[in-house]
């Protein structure tokens, strides 16, 4: 019988491990649907704002929103059998809540809805199409949520199928420079402001719950929105609050601001803002088909390759 040398005997077995699949938990489809419920959001807004005034659908949608929020909150409190004094915002809470909410409520509506007024609407979504992949690049130059080359990729592939959607279809709207430059400039504001608020959610959100941050947030962003239009609401003719404009309000309010925003806070607090941003470049490619079913518009090969390359980036996102 052969003899086994003893400096191989001390050798360690090392067993070769496969190649880690992806992982695609129950969250993910959260995620994507959160994606779906804020991309046919803009079907709904576009046919509302057509019945009422922009700054009062916002502000009324909002209070629906925290009014859902807020029953959810008390429900989960109430099961849990925790006391309503576990309802109220931390003293030390209310500075980092309130200037969160200015700078989402107040600062970043402001810079898009201004910039809107100086520039296209195919500039204006190809602006804040780069957006996640700004938060990428930025945490990753920070050393923030590190994420590997395909992570960064993948956003860039994600970027580059909204882009190219937004193009297409909207290519005699997009004219950069020249009378659109006040514009683009105040929707890129807008697109930063947008960074800054959601590296701004993760410091409250590691010492508070997701449902309460997200109902003092979305309550003090309300009470805002309410002050900054004041005069609007004075002048507001309530009787064009029709059946389906109500319809709207509610389904934009209890979708997309509630569920909608309770899926993100919550991604930003577990998963990450790096890798659960690149799902919002899914919204664009959703509102195109959600307008083709419900407005007739049509759908064309290259909303077909934009999807695919958003599909893929966001894939080797979640796997960088």
């Amino acid at each position: 019988m052969q003899k086994v040398d003893s400096s191989l005997r001390a050798l360690p077995i090392v067993e070769t491990q496969p190649p880690p699949r992806l992982p695609f938990t129950y969250y993910d489809g959260l995620l994507v649907l959160m994606a779906i419920i804020w991309g046919t959001n803009f079907v709904v807004l576009k046919a509302a704002t057509e019945q009422i005034p922009g700054a009062v659908f916002n502000f009324i949608r909002f209070a629906v929103g925290t009014t859902g929020v807020g029953v959810i909150l008390y429900i989960s409190q109430r099961s849990s059998g925790a006391g309503l004094a576990t309802l109220r915002l931390p003293r030390q809470e209310w500075y980092s809540i309130g200037k969160l909410a200015f700078i989402t409520g107040i600062l970043y509506q402001s810079l898009f809805i201004h910039g809107l007024q100086f520039t296209t609407a195919a500039n204006s979504s190809l602006i804040i199409t780069a957006a996640p992949v700004m938060l990428v690049l930025l945490n990753a130059a920070r050393g923030k949520d590190r994420i590997g080359r395909g992570g960064i990729i993948g956003s860039l592939l994600a970027f580059l199928g909204v882009a190219l959607v937004i193009f297409f279809t909207h290519a005699n709207d997009i004219a950069l420079g020249g009378t659109t430059l006040q514009g683009d400039a105040l929707i890129f504001l807008a697109a930063f402001v947008w960074v800054w608020s959601v590296l701004a959610t993760k410091d409250p959100l590691a010492r508070m719950p997701v449902l309460l941050f997200s109902f003092w947030h979305s309550a003090v962003m309300t009470v805002m929105q309410g002050v900054s239009i004041i005069p609007e609401l004075a002048v507001f003719d309530w009787h064009r609050l029709t059946l389906p404009v109500i319809l709207m309000i509610l389904y934009s309010g209890v979708g997309p601001f509630c569920i909608a925003g309770l899926i993100w806070n919550r991604g930003i607090q577990t998963t990450g803002a790096t890798r659960i941003a690149i799902y919002n470049n899914l919204q664009p490619i959703i509102a195109a088909i959600t307008s083709t079913i419900f407005l007739g518009e049509p759908f064309t090969v290259i909303i077909f390759v934009g999807a695919v390359l958003v599909l893929v980036g966001v894939v080797l996102v979640k796997r960088g």
